[in-house]
Parts: C-alpha cells; sequence; structure tokens
C-alpha cells in the first residue's frame, strides 16, 4: 500500500471498484534460480501518481528476494504487508522474524532497508465467507521521492542476513542457512562479475567465488574479465563449471 491506499479496492463479493493491470516485463529461469519482474497501475487507479514494480527472485528450494520499487514524486508512505497462514506465530529477535508452527522455526523474514515494523491479528479465507485469525506483518518505510523495500524469505534452517557490498561493489549479500549469494544492483560490479542487468543473481562459494550467475535484461555480462553471450531476450547464464550456456 501507499499511504494506506491498496492498489485494488473491492465493491462487494466477488467484484472491484478499482484493480490493478499488471505487464510482466521480465521472466528468465535458469540453474534453480528464476527472476520475475512486473509493474502494476494500481496506484494511478487509485488516484496516486505512483508507479510500482516488484522483482521476484526465487533461489530453489529455499529462498525468496522480493523487491518493491515505488517510483513517485514528494514524500509518501510505502508499505509491504506479509500475510501469514493460520497457526503461524511471528518472533521477532533484532532485524529478523522467525516465523513458527507447533515451536518449530518454518522461515525467517527480513527486510533489508530500514523500516518501521508492526504486527496486526488479520484473518485468512481458505473457503469463502468463512475468516480464519492470522497474524500480519507490515514494513513501512516514509521517504522523499523514489523508494524501494526488499524483503528476503527463507525456509533453511539457520541464521538468515542480508549484508551491503564493501568499497566499489554494489548489491546485497545475503546468507542463508550454509548458502551465501549476491543480488546485484543494476548495472553494478561484484564478485569479479560486471553486468549492466536490471537483475542478476550471483549464488557464491563458502569463499566468496562466483559459482553461478543468472542476469535478466542485460546487454553485457563479463566474469573474470571474460565477456559470456547474452541472448536476444536479455539473459545471460554462467557456471563456474561449465562456463556460459
Amino acid at each position: 500500500t501507499v499511504d494506506g491506499v491498496g492498489a485494488a479496492e473491492p465493491a462487494g463479493p466477488f467484484s472491484w471498484a478499482h484493480r490493478a493491470e499488471a505487464a510482466c516485463d521480465l521472466w528468465v529461469e535458469h540453474g534453480g534460480v528464476v527472476i520475475a519482474s512486473a509493474t502494476h497501475d494500481g496506484f494511478r487507479r487509485a488516484g496516486l501518481s505512483a508507479a510500482c514494480r516488484r522483482t521476484v527472485v526465487l533461489v530453489a528450494p529455499s529462498l525468496w528476494i522480493v523487491r518493491d520499487e515505488l517510483d513517485v514524486t514528494g514524500t509518501h508512505s510505502l508499505e509491504v504487508h506479509w500475510q501469514c497462514a493460520p497457526g503461524i506465530t511471528p518472533r521477532r529477535e533484532g532485524a529478523v522474524w522467525g516465523l513458527h508452527r507447533d515451536g518449530a522455526e518454518v522461515a525467517q523474514l527480513l527486510v533489508d532497508e530500514n523500516v518501521e515494523w508492526s504486527e496486526q491479528l488479520s484473518a485468512v479465507a481458505a473457503t469463502y465467507g468463512v475468516r480464519l485469525p492470522a497474524p500480519r506483518l507490515t514494513a513501512s518505510s516514509r521517504r522523499n521521492g523514489r523508494q524501494a523495500l526488499t524483503t528476503v524469505i527463507a525456509s533453511t534452517p539457520g541464521p538468515t542476513r542480508v549484508e551491503r557490498t564493501a568499497g566499489p561493489e554494489t548489491g546485497a549479500v545475503v546468507r542463508w542457512g550454509d548458502r551465501q549469494g549476491i543480488l546485484m544492483s543494476p548495472g553494478g560490479v561484484a564478485a569479479g562479475v560486471e553486468t549492466d542487468a536490471r537483475v542478476a543473481w550471483i549464488e557464491l562459494n563458502q569463499d566468496g567465488e562466483a559459482l553461478l550467475v543468472v542476469a535478466a535484461g542485460s546487454t553485457r555480462l563479463l566474469v573474470s574479465g571474460t565477456r559470456v553471450p547474452v541472448r536476444e531476450d536479455g539473459a545471460a547464464y554462467w557456471h563456474r563449471d561449465h562456463g556460459w550456456r
């Protein structure tokens, strides 16, 4: 939501006062990594001059990265809501929410940026008209101009954390379980990888070296100075053991 306004507004059962029209303009799937990015006009239909983009990166089988970007002028609040299932108990430790079921942690959730968190008792309905209580987590950020919120959800046991890359490198280092990788910033350089891709994921080994690179929306990809071919659709892939594919 933006300033508390949703991208869609219901007008009774099975009808809408307005709803968003979405368009997916980026989709890449390779080596257990899926990258998708789409825009919608829901906030414009609600009367706000704001464009919204959501980019999702799935690193199978246990990591989701969801980046919401808001392009708007002036100062506004961007809220990202995460609806939990019935039976889930959220417990916060520092910047990380542990999601528990029957006393066992099943996932961890955190937002990379500085946000205000709140927890509400909401409801879900698996069957129409039957509401079941369930918790909802909301991350809120109020800034001037363009802003983004990056949510990381991991279902692997062990700590999950996000760190900014150091020095001239650009991106976010995500560590979950015994794995780690970098979500590169557009036009970024990290771990010997250089690309103009709109979205790129680098899987790292324990020494911080690139194992796998999946780039989407690119015209150029270099790994350790070697140019990797880019497909006509802007996708490029590189494996440490197999080279480009």
